[in-house]
C-alpha cells in the first residue's frame, strides 16, 4: 500500500515537473520573441544609415494610385517609376527594398510614427514641407497641366478655369494652383484620380489639375478626356526624410547622383514617361 502510494506520488511529481518544464520553455520562447520584437522596434527608431544596413531592409511609403509613377498593374503588382527607383537603390545598397502602400495624405503620418524609413511617392518639394521634413535633391521635375472632357470648348487655357469647379488629388500641391483660379468651395479633393475622372465625366467638376506624367497616362487610357492649355508651375519630386537624419539624406543624394551617372535615371524616364 505504501509502495503504491509512493509510486503514485512519484508519477504525480514527474507530471508536475514535466508541465513546469513545458511552461518554462513556452514562457522563455514568448519572452525571447517579445524582446526580439522590442529590439527590432528599437533598431527602427531613428533609422540612421547604419541601422537600416544592419536590418538589411529599407522601408518606403508609397501611394499606389499615381500612375505611371506608382500604381498596381492588371495583375496587382506594384510598378512604376518610383518603384523601379526604390528597388534599384536597395540593390545598390545591398539591402531589401520594401514598400508600404498608403493613401498619399497618410504617408507623412507613417513617417512621423516611424512606420517607414522615408517616403518615395512623387512628393513635391515645397517650402512648406521643408519646414517639417528633410528632402533629398530633386530626382525628377515635372510640369502641371489640367485636363477636361474632350468635348469641352469653354476651357482652352488656364484663364478659362476661373469660376469653374476644379478637382485635385487630396494632399497634393495641385490645390495651391487650383486656388489661383477657383474659390475654396469650388476646389474638390479626390483620394485618387480615378474618382476625379468619374466626377469629370459626370459634370461634377469642370477640370482636373495634375502632374504631366499622370495626365499623359490618363489621357492615353481614356479617349474621352484631353490635356488642355499649356503646362505650368513646374515642380520637383524628392525623397522625404524625418528631421535629424542627415546621414540618410547625404547617402541617398549621393546614390541619386551615382544612378544619374550610370544612366539609370535616364533609362526609367524613357521607360515610364516617354
Amino acid at each position: 500500500m505504501l509502495q503504491a502510494f509512493q509510486k503514485e506520488s512519484a508519477r504525480t511529481s514527474l507530471w508536475i515537473i514535466f508541465f513546469l518544464v513545458i511552461f518554462f520553455i513556452a514562457g522563455f520562447s514568448f519572452s525571447l520573441q517579445f524582446f526580439q520584437r522590442k529590439l527590432e522596434q528599437t533598431d527602427r527608431v531613428g533609422p540612421t544609415l547604419q541601422s537600416i544596413q544592419r536590418l538589411g531592409e529599407m522601408v518606403m511609403g508609397v501611394d499606389p494610385l499615381f500612375p505611371p509613377m506608382e500604381y498596381l498593374d492588371d495583375k496587382g503588382n506594384l510598378v512604376g517609376f518610383d518603384i523601379d527607383l526604390g528597388e534599384r537603390m536597395g540593390s545598390e545598397l545591398g539591402i531589401e527594398a520594401t514598400f508600404i502602400k498608403l493613401p498619399f495624405d497618410k504617408l507623412f503620418d507613417a513617417l512621423d510614427q516611424r512606420k517607414i524609413d522615408f517616403i518615395l511617392s512623387s512628393v513635391v518639394i515645397s517650402e512648406e514641407r521643408k519646414r517639417m521634413y528633410n528632402f533629398s535633391e530633386p530626382y525628377l521635375t515635372v510640369d502641371q497641366v489640367f485636363i477636361t472632357t474632350k468635348d469641352n470648348t469653354s476651357i482652352n487655357s488656364d484663364a478659362g478655369l476661373r469660376g469653374k469647379k476644379i478637382g485635385v488629388r487630396k494632399g497634393s500641391m495641385g490645390s495651391h494652383a487650383a486656388f489661383q483660379y477657383a474659390l475654396y468651395e469650388s476646389v474638390i479633393s479626390y483620394t485618387n484620380f480615378a474618382d476625379g475622372i468619374s466626377a469629370l465625366m459626370a459634370g461634377v467638376i469642370d477640370a482636373l489639375i495634375m502632374d504631366l506624367p499622370v495626365a499623359k497616362f490618363i489621357v492615353y487610357r481614356n479617349p474621352d478626356v484631353k490635356i488642355t492649355g499649356d503646362p505650368f508651375a513646374p515642380e520637383s519630386y524628392g525623397l522625404v526624410f524625418r528631421r535629424g537624419e542627415p546621414d540618410l539624406v547625404e547617402k541617398f543624394n549621393a546614390l541619386l547622383h551615382v544612378l544619374g551617372q550610370k544612366g539609370f535615371m535616364a533609362g526609367i524616364k524613357q521607360k515610364w514617361l516617354q
